[in-house]
């Protein structure tokens, strides 16, 4: 399984267990589809754009951003997780 496979199934995870009330969430063949590589290479690897989320979730980027961040469970390959806003 390659990385982006990978990294979509545990943001699929964090999705479901963040927000386990909410009907129609991505799956994580469509999280691979959303995923981005991020301008600046200090940003990550890949990016998840939450506001894909907003409408369905009913709140904003960052929010959402945070709740994912403390959700995904950090595995051996991964150094670091966290959310990143290009909000100001």
């Amino acid at each position: 399984m390659d990385t982006k496979q990978s990294l979509s199934e545990l943001i699929a995870q964090a999705i479901t267990s963040s927000f386990p009330q909410v009907e129609n969430l991505p799956s994580a063949g469509e999280i691979a589809g959303f995923l981005e590589i991020p301008p600046e290479k200090e940003m990550g690897d890949y990016a998840f754009p939450c506001f894909k989320l907003s409408r369905t979730l009913r709140m904003g980027p960052p929010q959402i951003a945070a709740k994912l961040a403390g959700a995904i469970v950090i595995c051996a390959r991964q150094s670091r997780w966290g959310a990143t806003s290009t909000f100001s």
